[in-house]
């Protein structure tokens, strides 16, 4: 096809309407998604180079996500398996609340919303396992970011085709979380009173 863009020099927002415009099975449509992609892999990876802040003893530090991993990141030293188990508990107690809010009968919830959600949860599992102390069994959380991995099949980033895609990724999100409920269960547990 002579008259294929060059998907790589387009601008995001560009790459997203071609997406939209041009649905699948348009030729447009794999490589504007895959440009994207690219595009998004590049900015996270450039985000992730810079400094983060950290957020010692606040209250914001509960409710978000992001800072309950960069508060994991701090630490030079793996945490111990009680701190680990205790940093699990907190990081799927903000997660599971962030999910539920969204999950709410009536509330419109867009594309984005759940692609953040995935997103967030997996690099707080990623961190984890990165994290993850001898002696704690860490396939639990290996699973649950295969399961979060597996996403990528329906979403472009924070696109997502359709309704049965965005069901697909959120049971995916159900799946994960119940994977890592079951690992907080087991050690809650497994803890005298």
């Amino acid at each position: 096809m002579d008259d294929m863009p060059d998907f790589a020099s387009e601008s995001k927002e560009k790459l997203r309407w071609y997406i939209e415009n041009f649905p699948s099975p348009h030729p447009f449509f794999a490589p504007a998604m895959a440009a994207l992609e690219e595009k998004e892999a590049e900015e996270n990876k450039h985000t992730m180079n810079q400094a983060g802040i950290h957020i010692e003893t606040s209250n914001i530090g509960i409710v978000n996500l992001g800072s309950q991993v960069g508060e994991i990141a701090a630490h030079a030293i793996g945490p111990t398996a009680v701190e680990f188990q205790e940093y699990l508990r907190q990081m799927f107690r903000v997660a599971e609340l962030e999910w539920s809010l969204l999950n709410k009968p009536g509330k419109r919830v867009t594309a984005q919303m759940v692609c953040k959600q995935v997103d967030d949860l997996r690099a707080a599992l990623a961190m984890l396992y990165g994290k993850c102390p001898n002696g704690v069994d860490s396939q639990p959380l290996r699973d649950a970011i295969e399961k979060l991995d597996e996403t990528k099949e329906y979403r472009l980033g924070p696109l997502i085709g359709s309704q049965q895609m965005m069901n697909k990724v959120c049971e995916l999100m159900d799946a994960a979380l119940a994977g890592i409920r079951a690992m907080v269960s087991e050690v809650v547990g497994g803890e005298p009173e």
